[in-house]
């Protein structure tokens, strides 16, 4: 029974993270996107 929780805990760790690494890169994508943007406005 506990070994099963503490399986639970690793796995709900796993998604939690999984899913900030996912946001975080969505974020990143967005900002480089917008870079681009200006970017190209500067220099056009």
């Amino acid at each position: 029974m506990r070994e099963l929780t503490i399986e639970k805990v690793v796995q709900n760790c796993k998604e939690t993270v999984s899913v900030g690494t996912y946001t975080q890169s969505s974020i990143t994508i967005k900002n480089r996107m917008v870079w681009d943007k200006a970017l190209k406005q500067i220099f056009l």
